[in-house]
């Protein structure tokens, strides 16, 4: 699974956006291809992070 790109985010906006959805109040919408569903996912969680920094740090 990856982060969503902008066309999928906006795909979803476009569609609460619209009269179609005009009942729909007070909701969250998570557009994140699931990845809510996985505790341990983070983007800054890089476990080579430090590595990739440039923090010159051996």
């Amino acid at each position: 699974m990856d982060v969503p790109t902008a066309e999928e985010v906006s795909t979803v906006v476009e569609s609460i956006a619209s009269y179609k959805a005009s009942y729909v109040t007070g909701t969250t919408f998570f557009v994140n291809g699931g990845m809510t569903l996985y505790p341990s996912f983070s983007i800054e969680s890089e476990p080579d992070a430090k590595l990739h920094s440039g923090s010159g740090d051996k």
